[in-house]
């Protein structure tokens, strides 16, 4: 049955539901100031399927619930959800890798989100039950307001990486891409801003992991190119500020969704050097997508002349500003009452 919201005498009651609020928080805080919503939070201990278990009483209270992530949360709440009432689920790139999307009764589900139409295309073939035409894209968004700071003086020098694990993020791509640089201009140097692998015990129990960031870690401490060139920055909420620093943001990854940090770097006023993951261009732009290590590098060189570096973070900047809160917020305030079309997002 698709829902009759209520008529606007009262605020849009909006629950959201979810283990991990990381990606949406401040989407929730911002609707939360507008007049017309009131926003609950339905706090998951996990991703994992319920086993019988009871939720806050928002069959009842919301008109809408937004499952964060395709997990247990979007299992309980398509088998539960009132006649009448909205159900939205983000889906992430990490859910599509497990059994649980399957188990939502997607015919509860009024539309799912996806961040980019790699994903929305992966979503429409691995869980044909959706329906095509339900499944649309919204991305990932930025503060600007929050990112927006003046660079520290040398910055055009400095690289930065915001997330090295797992493996797939490939840091010894960027450690590759230094060496070649600094073969030729010693001065430039790489950030890495980052939880360390031992750090996430599911990664190192896997023995490609470790031995991965063993081979990695020992490369950086016996290079002669690369001793004093990298370092490593606490993984913390300060990305901010640690972006003053960075010249120009990396992401060497072999997959990725949309790359929240890139997007970050970016919109810091950091140029962009991106390797040829499915989905970058659309979400980045062409001009920012490299073929590999040494195309890469002579870009960075190149950007070693500061009117050069300039140039070419102001353009990252510019590229990324259809991804500013307020943008994605429209977006947002409109898939809560109405099913959008799947061809756009804005």
């Amino acid at each position: 049955m698709r829902p009759t919201l209520p008529k606007r005498d009262r605020k849009l009651r909006v629950l959201v539901a979810g283990y991990d609020l990381k990606f949406i928080r401040d989407i929730l805080g911002r609707l939360s100031k507008l007049d017309d919503y009131e926003v609950r939070i339905d706090q998951w201990a996990s991703f994992a399927p319920p086993d019988g278990r009871p939720s806050i009483d928002a069959t009842s209270w919301a008109d809408v619930v937004v499952c964060e992530w395709c997990g247990g949360n979007a299992v309980w709440y398509s088998r539960y959800k009132r006649p009448g009432q909205r159900l939205i689920v983000r889906l992430h790139r990490f859910e599509i890798t497990t059994e649980i999307p399957h188990a939502v009764d997607m015919q509860a589900v009024d539309q799912v989100i996806t961040v980019s139409p790699v994903y929305q295309e992966i979503v429409r073939r691995e869980l044909p039950n959706v329906g095509a035409e339900r499944v649309v894209k919204i991305p990932n968004f930025a503060d600007a307001s929050i990112f927006d700071r003046r660079k520290i003086v040398g910055s055009h020098l400095h690289l930065g990486i915001i997330g090295a694990v797992p493996k797939l993020k490939r840091l010894d791509l960027a450690l590759d891409i230094l060496e070649e640089v600094r073969q030729h201009d010693e001065r430039f140097c790489l950030f890495v801003k980052s939880q360390l692998p031992w750090e996430r015990d599911e990664l190192w129990k896997r023995p490609a992991e470790r031995k991965y960031f063993r081979s990695v870690l020992q490369r950086i401490q016996t290079s002669p190119i690369l001793q004093g060139a990298v370092v490593f920055d606490r993984f913390g909420p300060d990305v901010a500020n640690w972006l003053r620093k960075v010249g120009t943001v990396l992401c060497t990854s072999d997959l990725e969704a949309f790359h929240v940090g890139l997007l970050e770097g970016m919109m810091s006023g950091a140029a962009g050097i991106i390797f040829p993951w499915k989905g970058a261009s659309w979400i980045f732009g062409d001009q920012f997508v490299v073929s590999g290590v040494q195309s890469a590098s002579q870009r960075v060189l190149e950007m070693g002349q500061p009117d050069v570096w300039d140039e070419r973070r102001r353009a990252a900047r510019r590229s990324v500003e259809r991804y500013e809160l307020d943008n994605v917020v429209n977006a947002w305030t409109r898939i809560l009452v109405e099913d959008r079309d799947p061809s756009e997002w804005t």
